[in-house]
């Protein structure tokens, strides 16, 4: 009778709890989308300033990827107007044409 008994306390386990479920591993952090500004920007030595930032020339900034929602947006060239004007980017690509004008 003792051998059943220790055959089926090994069997059993002895009364121990069982171990713990592991937890569910958490999620991963949420990608950061941002949307893409494309510009077409002549002349292509213009000055390209991005929420009051200078980003470079026009023609080293063809795109450029920024955080959705509205954007100030400055173009300016010596003996040009000053191009302003916002863009509202979304997760999606916008963009914008400025070709700007010899000041009188």
């Amino acid at each position: 009778m003792a051998r059943l008994f220790v055959a089926l306390a090994l069997v059993i386990g002895c009364g121990g709890k069982p171990p713990a479920p592991k937890a569910p591993a958490p999620p991963p952090p949420p990608v950061a989308v941002r949307g893409t500004l494309a510009l077409e920007i002549e002349p292509a030595d213009a000055e390209v300033e991005v929420d009051g930032t200078p980003r470079g020339t026009a023609s080293e900034v063809k795109s450029l990827d920024l955080d959705p929602g509205p954007h100030q947006i400055v173009i300016k060239k010596k003996g040009f107007e000053i191009w302003r004007g916002e863009v509202e980017l979304a997760k999606t690509t916008e963009t914008i044409q400025v070709r700007l004008v010899p000041s009188k």
